[in-house]
This record gives C-alpha cells, structure tokens and sequence, in this order.
C-alpha cells in the first residue's frame, strides 16, 4: 500500500514539473473489406453502374496529453482526436428514366485512445522530454513503440442526389467501436521547450455493421443482410509538443 502510494505522488508530481501537451496530423488510409467491395463500383458505359471509388486516403488531426512515468523511460499519452475519409461517385442503373445519381459517401470518426510511448533503448532511465535537454544518444532518447486501446464514435453519412430533379436523399449510421493502436515514432528536440515528432501507426477498429450502405448501393450483384466489417487504418503524421511547466 505504501509503495502504491508512493507511485500515485510520483506520477503527480511529473504532471505537474513536466507535463507536456501537443498537436497531431497527418494522412490515413481506410480499410473495411466488405465496404470497400460494394463501393468497387465501375464505369460500364451509359447502361452501367456508374464509377464509385472506396474510401481511401483522408485526414486526422489530434491532442495529446503526455505524462511521464517517473524513473522509466515511458510515457503515459490521453489522445483525442478526428479523422474523416470521403467518396464522391455517381449512378445511372438504377433509376427508371435512367437520370444521374450523384453519391457523396463519408465517414468521420472521433476518438479517445490511452496510448503509452515506450523508449524501448532508454527503458531504465528517465525520458525526460524534449530531446534536446537529454544527455546521450539522439536515437536511444528519441526513438520510441507507441501501444493503446481506445473508444470511437463512428459518424458515416450517404447523401444522394438526383442531377436532373435535385431530390435529396441523406441517411446516417452512428456507433460506437473498440480501437486499438500501434505504431512507432522519433522524438526530436527542437529547443528545452518544443519538439517534433514524426511517427506511423496502425489503427484498428471493432467490426460494425453499415446496413445502409448495402441498402444505397445496389450495386452488389446479391445484397447481404450483415456487412460487418472491420477497419484497419495506416497513419503517417507529425506531433508537435510544447512542455509549458518546469
């Protein structure tokens, strides 16, 4: 119990002399097996489907909140951020006077993830932060795995619109999934103050279910009744930490 104790003030105590806060960014691609096949639509001629792309590169922006683990060369880092991808397409097929369908597909994502860096070439020693203040190598101090679990809210929107009558027709689907993320990245200490850190990482989403996509696009040869799917996506970004206590 005392050690416990001991630990909890420790931490504390860190928050306090070295917290650290910062601003992420960068692209992601989106996988979801399932979707991606129904949104596979290609360009037949006047009597075909239409062209319809999969949701495939987009956007994330995030904060972070990083707190060191006194004595290890970890760090404690609350996350939340926003991602969104986009699909922009059309339809001839399916309606009966054969007018153009435009299709706008969309999903954003909003999520919280409990990330932990861990300095796995500086594991006994401190990782003070930034870089630029720590003695030693510039890789062992920078370089760092990065692991966590997670909670997103799912927003994914299909809007629909006839070119010739204008008539709109929008639905949503809203969730809430599991996430877990793992990935890599490279501290560099700009000043005492600021750092910059490039990093990848791999996100992976709970299966979920997206029943109005199937509903939307006809374009699957035989329309099934469950499209869950999984989403996988690859980041590549920048964080940019600023440590405004000493």
């Amino acid at each position: 119990m005392k050690k416990t104790i001991t630990f909890v003030f420790s931490i504390l105590i860190a928050i306090q002399l070295q917290a650290q806060i910062s601003v992420l960014g960068g692209v992601s691609t989106f996988s979801a097996d399932k979707w991606d096949e129904m949104m596979d639509i290609p360009f037949n001629g006047i009597s075909g489907r239409g062209s319809l792309e999969p949701l495939g590169l987009g956007t994330f922006y995030g904060l972070t909140y990083s707190i060191p683990i006194p004595n290890v060369g970890m760090r404690l880092l609350p996350e939340l951020n926003y991602s969104s991808f986009k699909s922009i397409g059309y339809e001839n097929f399916r309606l009966s006077n054969q007018e153009r369908l435009d299709i706008e597909i969309s999903v954003q994502n909003i999520a919280f993830l409990l990330n932990t860096n861990i300095y796995l070439f500086n594991l006994e020693g401190d990782c003070d932060c930034p870089t630029f203040g720590k003695e030693g190598g510039f890789f062992k101090k920078g370089f760092h795995i990065q692991a966590g679990p997670g909670v997103v809210y799912s927003s994914k929107k299909i809007d629909e619109t006839a070119a010739d009558s204008g008539m709109q027709t929008v639905s949503t689907t809203d969730n809430f999934n599991f996430a877990f993320v793992v990935g890599a990245g490279l501290d560099i200490g700009l000043t005492d103050k600021f750092t910059i850190t490039p990093f990848a990482r791999f996100k992976y989403l709970a299966s979920q279910e997206w029943i109005k996509l199937n509903d939307s696009l006809n374009g699957a040869e035989e329309p099934v009744d469950n499209n869950s799917s999984s989403i996988t996506n690859l980041e590549a970004g920048l964080k940019f930490g600023f440590r405004y206590k000493n």
